[in-house]
């Protein structure tokens, strides 16, 4: 193919797939300072924005697979919590509801900040972490409960059909597309984990506070 156009007229530059149309100087020459960026600036800019944009649209189904799992779990475990034993203390559903809620909007808000950021960011580190901590959660205390007991323990069947596959799936693009690299996702996924496990009392704490004053 030929760049070349008559006098006067454009000629195109191919980058990345796409045409960045230059003017003709006076000389004849193709001028690269016509106030347009130059090809390298705009390649650089392009792969600044795919760092940001690049967000496969079911990295959103981890927060579906959540709010559906924490539905089962609110409908369900205040009641099974009453005969849980060690695997969970008792637990009224008001603040239960309560601390679900505020788990579930701590996960859309951390999604949309990766969104936001992009691949390697700390949003990215903390929704990646999120995710392993819920397919953890799935083994214990669901499933182990619901072996050791001998009963089913609200939340394992939405945790096996939908946690479970939608994490794993998550993790293992989001490793193998470098969304996040090793060593650096263990020292944000273990203080985020002990965070959030720290941070799961406090909230049932401030629902029964809430439930009292209403």
């Amino acid at each position: 193919m030929s760049w070349e156009k008559m006098q006067g007229k454009s000629r195109a530059e191919a980058i990345g797939g796409k045409f960045l149309w230059r003017r003709k100087g006076k000389n004849g020459d193709f001028s690269r300072d016509n106030g347009r960026p130059a090809p390298s600036t705009i390649i650089g800019a392009a792969v600044a924005g795919d760092m940001k944009t690049q967000f496969p649209w079911f990295f959103w189904l981890f927060v579906a697979a959540f709010g559906i799992h924490n539905f089962e779990e609110a409908l369900l475990l205040p009641a099974w919590s009453r005969t849980a034993g060690k695997f969970h203390k008792r637990v009224g559903t008001f603040e239960f509801v309560f601390a679900l809620i505020v788990l579930t909007a701590l996960s859309v808000v951390i999604t949309v900040l990766f969104h936001s950021a992009g691949k390697q960011s700390l949003p990215a580190y903390l929704y990646f972490a999120f995710n392993f901590g819920m397919l953890v959660n799935v083994v214990f205390p669901h499933l182990t409960a619901t072996i050791a007991m001998n009963k089913y323990c609200p939340g394992l069947l939405t945790g096996l059909l939908l946690v479970a596959p939608t994490t794993t799936l998550i993790l293992l693009y989001g490793h193998e597309h470098a969304f996040f690299l090793f060593p650096k996702f263990w020292l944000v996924a273990i203080p985020f984990a002990v965070l959030l496990v720290s941070l799961i009392p406090v909230l049932f704490a401030l629902g029964r506070k809430l439930q009292r004053l209403s």
